[in-house]
């Protein structure tokens, strides 16, 4: 009687502290836990570098795809700054030079945007992402959106690590939408908590 009142006991106990403590998600840092317990929150700078490809995937104003016999790649780069939530939901202004050359050569792609990512609470966490806003090239200047995905390691609360790929699309000299995909390799520091 006196043992299977200590094992009640034990179970109880058990079971009380598995029930009260609140989940914590892989990778969570320091003790506690909640949904986004390794999500950070605050103000962060970002930069990365990568390739921009351009695919012979550009439509005519006839609709027709324009054919090159080889893809070609530039070096790009890109700078972010923005706030990030604990929920993992962050908005970002960047610039992005794409590298991408225009016809005559001298000029390059670039795009200033703004936009929204959203990342899950995981070891590696992944995120998705929509950009917005104009693009330049040479003379010329046109609306421009992006569409990224990709992953993010934190390394410390601070410091985070990024690999992405996104496809920029822009209707610079109205010849029909320019797609420029891009895989990118980047850091980021944070300054919350």
């Amino acid at each position: 009687m006196f043992r299977s009142s200590i094992l009640v006991a034990i179970v109880a106990c058990v079971a009380w502290t598995t029930t009260a403590a609140e989940a914590t998600p892989i990778g969570a840092f320091g003790g506690g836990g909640g949904a986004y317990a390794r999500m950070r929150s605050g103000l962060f700078l970002g930069a990365e570098t990568g390739l921009a490809l351009s695919t012979g995937t550009d439509a005519l104003a006839g609709g027709a795809p324009r054919v090159e016999s080889m893809p070609r790649s530039w070096w790009t780069f890109g700078v972010r700054a923005g706030h990030e939530w604990e929920n993992g939901i962050a908005v970002q202004l960047r610039f992005d030079d794409l590298g991408a050359r225009a016809g005559d050569g001298a000029s390059t792609l670039s795009v200033a945007s703004a936009g929204v990512r959203y990342s899950l609470p995981f070891i590696v966490m992944p995120f998705v992402e929509a950009l917005v806003g104009p693009a330049f090239e040479g003379g010329q200047t046109s609306f421009a959106a992006g569409l990224g995905v990709g992953g993010s390691l934190l390394i410390t609360r601070h410091l985070a690590f990024d690999l992405a790929f996104r496809d920029w699309m822009t209707d610079l000299g109205g010849a029909g939408i320019r797609h420029v995909p891009t895989v990118t390799v980047g850091v980021e520091l944070g300054f919350g908590r």
